[in-house]
């Protein structure tokens, strides 16, 4: 797309007017729908077998396309959870903490005990807080966490919804050009006055581009979506992995605070 001179035209045009003039001549350009297949060239017979390799193709469009939905629906609710439930959890289990810790007045400076005792308790007051602290940072980390890992392997799923709503139109055309085949041939058996053997061949020719130009369509949307499925599933591990490592971090060092307490 990037050498098209239309997509460049639209990016660098200045006005209106010169809009104008760049949408009228991509309008006229000959090469749209069935007759850019002419454009291309392949080797003959190049496809044996297109017929089943494309059909298979199809039933797996129908279930990726189910799958992927399902999956994007579980997805998003997963996210709405962390972020809307999970976090403000740990936010309220903080809260309680900390009204707990306090509860010996020890913040106030009215500890319920002589002042030699509430010395020797100070330490298990200040470890309570400041786990009540890490709670509230978890708490906060939680309602973010999808915008780092969640959100970009959603944006890629569905990105690949959208390219697998194109396809039925792809395989119609091509079991279009298929049937039609069949029908020429047909036609050739019945009357060789209407229809000749080279009518045929060049049937038979223009119905062998439009199954390579298919297959590799297909082929190239298994191989972009392995690669790009492998680079989106690793960075949402990462981050699950550095969000998680977070967390241990923050309850290690709450952990720690109980140390001092003798």
């Amino acid at each position: 797309v990037y050498n098209s001179p239309v997509f460049e035209h639209f990016l660098g045009c200045q006005d209106d007017k010169d809009w104008k003039v760049g949408k009228r001549a991509a309008e006229r350009d000959e090469f749209v729908g069935a007759n850019y297949f002419p454009a291309f060239v392949h080797p003959d017979n190049n496809t044996p077998d297109c017929e089943i390799t494309i059909a298979n193709f199809s039933k797996f469009v129908k279930n990726m396309t189910g799958h992927a939905q399902a999956f994007v629906s579980q997805a998003e609710h997963f996210g709405n959870l962390t972020e809307k439930t999970v976090g403000p959890e740990y936010q309220k289990l903080s809260s309680a903490m900390q009204k707990l810790a306090d509860a010996d007045g020890t913040a106030d400076g009215f500890p319920p005990m002589p002042a030699a005792v509430a010395e020797q308790c100070k330490p298990i007051h200040d470890a309570m807080v400041r786990t009540a602290f890490c709670f509230e940072g978890m708490g906060s980390m939680w309602t973010k966490q999808a915008n780092t890992d969640l959100h970009p392997m959603l944006e890629t799923i569905k990105e690949y919804s959208g390219l697998l709503s194109t396809y039925p139109a792809l395989v119609e055309l091509h079991g279009g050009s298929v049937s039609k085949e069949e029908e020429v041939k047909k036609m050739l058996n019945q009357d060789k006055q209407k229809v000749t053997e080279e009518d045929v061949r060049g049937v038979v020719a223009r119905v062998d581009t439009v199954s390579n130009v298919t297959m590799a369509e297909i082929n190239h949307f298994h191989l972009n979506m392995k690669d790009d499925f492998k680079a989106t599933m690793q960075q949402f591990l990462r981050e699950q992995i550095e969000f998680h490592k977070k967390l241990t971090e923050k309850l290690e060092t709450a952990l720690q605070a109980y140390d001092v307490v003798q």
